[in-house]
């Protein structure tokens, strides 16, 4: 819940691995692990479970070079 909350505080600005993995985890991001990615993919499956019966969408983009942002939409 953490990344998202730090997302949605920085919409629609994209937010880089590295300061997500400060943000989240609490140590510097060394370059290498995914442990961010791997949150990612799993929270994106679960924002298609929940969303898919609401009149919103509420998905996590990448953002090539830049990160990942919150996306909020209508249907």
């Amino acid at each position: 819940m953490r990344i998202i909350a730090y997302l949605a505080k920085n919409t629609p600005q994209p937010v880089s691995r590295e300061v997500l993995f400060k943000h989240v985890i609490g140590r510097e991001y060394d370059g290498l692990d995914r442990a961010i990615d791997l949150k990612i993919s799993r929270l994106r499956k679960k924002l298609k479970e929940i969303i898919s019966e609401q009149k919103e969408t509420l998905d996590i983009k990448s953002v090539r070079g830049k990160g990942y942002s919150l996306d909020i939409s209508k249907i």
